[in-house]
C-alpha cells in the first residue's frame, strides 16, 4: 500500500507516550499511515504520491498543522496561502 501523502525532513511530533520527534509521516486517506526515519516512510511512495520536503520545519500530528500551503497544482509555496 502506498501513501497519499508524504511529509519528509521535518520535525514531526508524535502522539506516543514519549512524544516522540520523527523525520517523516505518510498519510492515506487522511489518516497516518506510518512514522518514522525518511528512509523507512520513503518505501511508502508511489507514483501517485504527494511528497512534501519540510525542510526541517515543525509538524504537529494530533492538530493536523502543516508549516506550509500549496499553490493551484499542489506545490509547496513555503508561505502562506494567498487565494
Amino acid at each position: 500500500m502506498f501513501a497519499d501523502l508524504v511529509l519528509l525532513n521535518g520535525k514531526i511530533v508524535t502522539v506516543d507516550e514519549k512524544e516522540s520527534i520523527v523525520e517523516a509521516v505518510a498519510v492515506k486517506f487522511g489518516k497516518m499511515l506510518a512514522v518514522g526515519a525518511n528512509g523507512e516512510i520513503k518505501r511508502l511512495i508511489g507514483k501517485e504520491t504527494m511528497v512534501v520536503d519540510l525542510r526541517g520545519k515543525n509538524c504537529d500530528t494530533w492538530t493536523n498543522r502543516l508549516p506550509l500551503s500549496y499553490d493551484s497544482d499542489g506545490g509547496n509555496n513555503d508561505g502562506p496561502n494567498q487565494s
